[in-house]
């Protein structure tokens, strides 16, 4: 098995164990062709590196493996640090893994990148923004909603800001995605099953979108932004214990019928 490591090298905690991860399994490393990247941190640190290894929506593509060793906060895209112990025992062909597909953004037409969890349009809470959602299959049709924001979210983003925006937590192999308002003056909380929507906004002051909950950009008064579920590309995520990540989320399932 080759193996290469990644986290975030502005974040302290994690370089020493990551510098000791490396002299230990030195002889399984191969950063050019590794059969799965190790990301040390927490669940902000493996979006990050999804994101960095996705490559431009035109190239070519190969599934990547990754497996997390949780050393964040939350944790929750992770294997518990023990993993860390065992790295030389796991056969990468033979642990579960799940297939996460990236969503593609544009910005007024042009390609901004890919997001794995979600995209947020919107500003600070009391803000107030106009938008109008179009989707090619008709379950939109210029509907219109006013408020501070706009969330759309992948099925494995779906237990993330989307469950705490009253979203539905999505099963991970279905092809859906989950659109809800922020502070909205319309109840807008869909599950919606088509390839491409575009929100058009306008706002006083001015909004931005967030990808993944930390790549933002600010996107000005007014224009559009265009989200593209990807069903034939893929990343994989791998778990050792792959039934303690499905208890994860039956329990944040029921935590919000309480």
């Amino acid at each position: 098995m080759r193996l290469t490591f990644e986290n975030e090298p502005d974040d302290p905690r994690q370089s020493d164990f990551v510098a000791r991860l490396k002299e230990r399994y030195a002889s399984l490393i191969d950063d050019a062709q590794a059969d799965l990247v190790v990301v040390v941190g927490g669940d902000g640190a493996m979006l990050r590196a999804l994101q960095r290894r996705t490559p431009e929506r035109a190239a070519p593509w190969t599934p990547i493996r990754f497996l997390g060793i949780g050393r964040g906060t939350l944790n929750f895209l992770m294997n518990p640090e023990a993993v860390a112990d065992r790295l030389a025992d796991l056969d990468p062909a033979a642990l579960p893994r799940h297939r996460i597909y990236p969503l593609w953004v544009e910005r007024d037409g042009r390609a901004v990148g890919a997001s794995y969890n979600e995209v947020v349009l919107g500003g600070g809470l009391m803000d107030w923004h106009a938008f109008q959602l179009e989707s090619g299959d008709g379950a939109f049709d210029g509907y219109q909603v006013r408020g501070s924001g706009i969330c759309v979210s992948t099925p494995l983003g779906s237990t993330a800001f989307n469950a705490n925006n009253r979203g539905a937590v999505l099963p991970l192999a279905f092809p859906v995605l989950s659109v809800t308002g922020i502070v909205a003056n319309r109840d807008l909380n869909e599950i919606f099953s088509g390839c491409d929507l575009t929100v058009s906004f306008e706002s006083r002051r001015g909004l931005s979108m967030f990808m993944d909950g930390h790549s933002s950009r600010a996107l000005g008064k007014s224009g559009t932004v265009t989200v593209r579920r990807d069903d034939k590309r893929w990343m994989e995520l791998v778990f050792v214990d792959d039934a303690e990540f499905a208890r994860r989320r039956i329990e944040l399932l029921k935590a919000k019928r309480k």
